[in-house]
């Protein structure tokens, strides 16, 4: 009988608690059924209704604007004081009692679960957080796996926004507070792109010379900001994303040079190492491809690297190089754009406009 007494009681007085409150609702707004501008409204929000946060957010992000500034954010759900549950538009809340700090990671944590998912958002913070690598090794072993997380991000980022050119364009700026070496830029999409000044500045703080020499070769493929981009050292821009291949000008014998030197150092970047080698290669080998030097530049260049014994290049990679040379001094390929003049012809790429 006490025991049911003491059970009563108990239940008396978790009625009569407040409801735990966890956000402030900042510009008056509606309560939604779903997490849609157009959904039924359960009810509204007056400025500085205090809401629970149901640890839920919407799988996509909408751009609403606010007080003449356009807020990005998911939807969230959440419980009022007096227990109805709905949706609210990110943007027109704050969390409450969190220093400035705080409150702004807790908006990149919502928005990454929105774009990324719960689970893979948790590894994304958890490899941001993990400490520094001590040795190129540990540093290795920690770019293969951040690079694998990137791809991965950016196939779910490909998906996630729209790539309507009439649509509001998503600001993503924020996703490079947990980015630990990449750079954020929208081509026109938002994409995440290898920042060498930060693999550098990350190397220098570990013992062993492999991530240093690594960053090294990411500055010559990327001079211009030591960012990872579509437009290498390579090729020849002839816009924001297209370019023809600048075979001929020595760039191409430089990285490869510097890669076969890397590889000979140590394996630990190998498979960084080696993609590099297959775009320089398929700059080179692409039927489609156009150049931008003369034949005898092109020539002269592709008879270096056949002779410079460079052990990034497999047999199989010798013998496509000279077969790719036959083709050039045969005229069977566009080349000496930078004249006006194109030499040679191509049954791959017949409508090629600059």
């Amino acid at each position: 009988m006490r025991t049911l007494i003491f059970a009563l009681l108990l239940g008396a007085v978790a009625c009569g608690s407040p409801v735990r409150t966890d956000l402030v609702v900042q510009f008056p707004s509606e309560l939604r059924e779903q997490p849609d501008a157009g959904s039924p409204v359960v009810c509204a929000l007056p400025e500085g209704s205090e809401l629970m946060d149901m640890h839920e957010t919407s799988r996509f992000l909408t751009s609403i604007s606010l007080a003449d500034s356009l807020r990005t954010e998911p939807w969230l759900r959440v419980q009022t004081t007096d227990g109805r549950s709905g949706w609210v538009f990110g943007g027109v809340v704050a969390p409450l009692n969190l220093e400035p700090a705080a409150a702004r990671r807790w908006f990149h944590e919502k928005r990454m679960q929105a774009l990324f998912g719960p689970a893979l958002s948790a590894r994304i913070w958890e490899m941001a957080y993990r400490k520094s690598p001590a040795t190129d090794t540990a540093f290795a072993s920690r770019l293969h796996e951040v690079l694998l997380l990137r791809d991965t991000m950016n196939q779910v980022l490909a998906r996630a926004v729209s790539h309507d050119a009439a649509a509001v364009p998503a600001n993503l700026t924020w996703l490079q507070e947990p980015m630990q070496y990449f750079f954020v830029q929208h081509t026109p999409t938002p994409r995440l792109f290898t920042d060498f000044r930060l693999i550098a500045r990350a190397a220098a703080g570990t013992r062993g010379e492999q991530d240093d020499q690594f960053a090294r070769i990411g500055f010559a493929a990327y001079p211009m900001d030591s960012v990872e981009s579509v437009l290498p050292a390579w090729v020849f821009p002839l816009g924001l994303e297209e370019s023809c291949s600048n075979l001929g000008a020595g760039f191409h014998l430089d990285m490869l040079t510097k890669i076969s030197a890397a590889l000979l150092a140590g394996d630990l970047f190998q498979p960084e190492l080696l993609r590099w080698k297959d775009q320089i290669l398929a700059d080179m080998l692409d039927d489609s491809r156009t150049y931008w030097q003369p034949k005898e530049k092109i020539l002269a260049e592709l008879d270096r690297i056949l002779a410079a014994g460079l052990c990034c290049l497999s047999d199989r990679d010798l013998l496509a190089l000279k077969a790719r040379r036959g083709m050039f001094s045969a005229g069977r390929v566009r080349m000496d754009l930078r004249s006006g003049k194109e030499s040679g012809n191509s049954i791959f790429a017949p409508n090629f406009r600059i």
